[in-house]
């Protein structure tokens, strides 16, 4: 694990005195170098020609040298060479025979350069070697996979069982609680766009043929919310899935449909109308309509009809549009404007009293203007969210500040490696404003803005990149060692293959806990008690509420690429996370080359900068299940606390390759299920592509246990 044990204080000196000099002989004579016979200055290589001699001992039983006295066999190993061990002890595995004689080399510049070398020929796995630019060496537990990798696997495959099996009334887990699957997209653009026509026919609006629509696909998050999930479990185990999910589920996904224009001819005599020209119809993704908006005028001779005419009309349309009005609606009219001819009908429930309409209709002489078929499950759920945004850019500030203050302080600037990291720099530049803009809806900029966006985030980025890696370099070398090997082209190192195998691992661990809080917490709130608006608001109760998957589920949905949008939120929420909210803190507290001893003072150190993650918006996607207190008891202490865990028993690539993995599944998983009607094979690539990933680092992790494997194979049939 890294810790450090002085065994022998017997000839123990200051690295700092120059307490050996040439030509005095130091040392016990059984075990010393010839270097150290000789009288010449020594180093870590004596211990391992040391080492050596008690490997060859060990295993065969007797010294590599003997003699009559102490100092015969000293000499006898500047003028002799040891027997092989093989030649002693048949049996003893040819990787321990290679190993102690390259220990037992006369020339020290032929021996094992360091330990993690030694360490890695033993297991047979070959260790990195540094090279001009001065690469830090992975800690030698990271070289092979070990019993706590191995605790990983267990725990990723009852994770992975968990989330994804079917289990609860024939659904998974992860669908139990959060149940994307019953938010299918059943209905493309186009056949949205024919479902509108239809009804606008019906209407006695019907569209010009031909004419240029526009169809973008929204996700209404505000309505998709889970408040009574206990009623859910008790009716979806008594089979009665779907008259729940009607009564408590609004549907978020729908396609709204814009009618650009009407036709060439009727362009001119429709413009003096402006905003009372336009059509658009927002069809659910179910097919159903939900509302619209449409286009007439004022006869040249209008009567008005009487009241009962007007009502009856109303009922009629409602009910054509919407279905069967409910039974514990009140209606509610109005009346006037130019000529007596605007008329709105609204339906609405009896309590509370001030409870928006759920149904609503205005017609323009007796011609529909404007209809809404609102679903009641919208205003029977309660949306609440912790009002931190303006906190979020207060700490992303601060957190950029003071990055900027690390940069300069640690002449970052002057790092070899710093334009080499640009192109990183750049991708997670453009992500990260890809992201703003789908999240805040704001297209249409000049493209001069978004550049300019673009280089500055990026420019950010790459100031956030270098400044960790360069404080992890100099004081926690062997947590970003495996990420600088990755970057240095070196991806079939062993120790990159087990970082990203063991991240993955951890990932679909912590992607189980989420489902399990969900589900924990879902079971920990009564549906009776959120009913009742006396108790909305304690934040006991809300503490352990549920919301339906998470915001970037809704951006990936109306993003132009879906699939593109959950990789790319993947590698941006690993990398960020890991190198600089979570390894450059843990570089800060380390402060000398060994890392600091205590314990707890890294995991209190994380407190902060977890906080800052939380607040800029970089949460794993798991804060979204949980409103406060306990949602930000699971953030800033759960999920800050395991991947500390995650960067003190591993290191840096292998956080980020658990963030990664986390956030895939959280977005992309969801995104399969939404798209699993019109088709989804661009998430199922995003899968496949996760899994040759980690199947590769996988061989590359083992190759030479497969190496091994395949001559014993090759063997056998000879």
């Amino acid at each position: 694990d890294g810790a450090i044990k002085v065994m022998d204080f017997g000839i123990a000196r200051s690295l700092e005195a120059d307490a050996t000099k040439t030509g005095t002989l130091i040392g016990t004579p059984a075990y010393m170098s010839p270097e150290q016979v000789e009288g010449k200055p020594v180093d870590p290589r004596s211990d391992i020609y040391a080492l050596g001699l008690i490997m060859h001992e060990m295993f065969t039983g007797q010294p590599a040298f003997q003699a009559d006295t102490p100092v015969a066999v000293a000499m006898k190993r500047l003028h002799e060479a040891p027997p092989p061990p093989r030649s002693l002890e048949p049996d003893l595995p040819e990787r321990l025979d290679r190993a102690i004689q390259k220990c037992l080399a006369k020339d020290p510049k032929k021996r094992f350069q360091s330990v993690p070398e030694l360490e890695a020929a033993l297991s047979e796995q070959p260790a990195p070697t540094p090279e001009a630019e001065g690469e830090p060496l992975p800690a030698p537990a990271l070289l092979s996979f070990r019993k706590m990798d191995w605790a990983l696997l267990v725990l990723a495959l009852m994770s992975f069982l968990y989330c994804f099996l079917p289990f609860f009334a024939g659904r998974s887990a992860r669908d139990y609680v959060l149940p994307a699957s019953k938010m299918r997209l059943e209905v493309d653009a186009v056949a949205a766009r024919r479902v509108a026509e239809e009804l606008a026919a019906k209407l006695g609006q019907p569209f010009p043929p031909g004419a240029p629509v526009k169809a973008q696909l929204e996700f209404r998050r505000d309505v998709y919310v889970l408040p009574a999930l206990p009623e859910i479990f008790a009716s979806g185990l008594a089979g009665d899935w779907a008259t729940v999910e009607t009564r408590w589920l609004a549907e978020p996904l729908a396609w709204r449909l814009t009618w650009l224009t009407f036709s060439v001819e009727h362009a001119d005599d429709l413009r003096p109308f402006g905003d009372r020209a336009e059509r658009w119809v927002v069809v659910q993704g179910k097919g159903k309509v939900e509302r619209l908006a449409l286009f007439a005028e004022i006869p040249g001779k209008y009567e008005v009809p009487s009241t009962e005419q007007r009502r009856a009309l109303a009922v009629r349309t409602i009910e054509m549009a919407c279905g069967p009005l409910p039974a514990n609606l009140e209606f509610r009219e109005t009346s006037g404007g130019e000529q007596g001819a605007s008329y709105t009908a609204r339906w609405k429930p009896r309590m509370p009293p001030e409870a928006p309409p759920i149904r609503e209709v205005s017609f323009l002489a007796e011609k529909v203007v404007h209809l809404d078929c609102k679903s009641e499950a919208e205003y029977s759920l309660l949306s609440i969210e912790p009002p931190v945004q303006e906190v979020r850019w207060l700490m992303g500030t601060v957190a950029g500040i003071l990055l900027l203050i690390l940069f300069a302080l640690g002449r970052c600037y002057q790092a070899p490696w710093t334009w080499r990291r640009l192109p990183l720099a750049a991708v997670l530049g453009l992500a990260a404003v890809w992201f703003f803009h789908t999240g805040a809806g704001s297209g249409g900029l000049p493209l001069g803005v978004y550049l300019l966006e673009i280089t500055a985030a990026s420019g950010l980025a790459l100031i956030g990149l270098v400044t960790a890696e360069h404080y992890l370099r100099r004081r926690a070398g062997p947590r970003v060692a495996s990420y600088v090997l990755a970057w240095r082209g070196r991806v079939t190192e062993p120790t990159v293959g087990l970082a990203i195998v063991r991240g993955a691992l951890a990932g679909l661990v912590l992607f189980g806990l989420q489902t399990l809080v969900a589900h924990v917490s879902a079971a920990m709130t009564s549906s009776a008690v959120m009913r009742d608006p006396r108790w909305w608001g304690n934040p006991l109760l809300m503490g352990v509420s549920v919301v339906v998957d998470p915001a970037a589920v809704e951006h990936g949905v109306v993003s132009f690429s879906p699939g593109l949008f959950a990789i790319a939120s993947a590698v941006f929420s690993g990398i960020v996370v890991a190198l600089i909210f979570l390894g450059l803190p843990w570089s800060l507290y380390s402060w000398n080359r060994i890392e600091a001893p205590s314990r707890g003072t890294r995991f209190k150190a994380v407190l902060l900068p977890a906080a800052v993650w939380w607040f800029s918006g970089f949460h794993l996607y798991l804060g979204d299940f949980l409103w406060a207190p306990m949602g930000w008891v699971w953030l800033v202490g759960v999920q800050a606390l395991i991947l500390t865990w995650l960067l003190k028993r591993y290191d840096v690539l292998t956080v980020m390759a658990a963030v990664s993995t986390t956030a895939l599944f959280v977005i992309n998983y969801p995104l399969l299920a939404i798209f699993g009607e019109l088709g989804n094979g661009a998430q199922w690539a995003v899968f496949v592509a996760w899994g040759l990933l980690v199947s590769g680092a996988a061989a590359v992790a083992l190759q030479s246990n497969l190496r091994e494997a395949w001559r014993r194979l090759t063997t056998g049939f000879q």
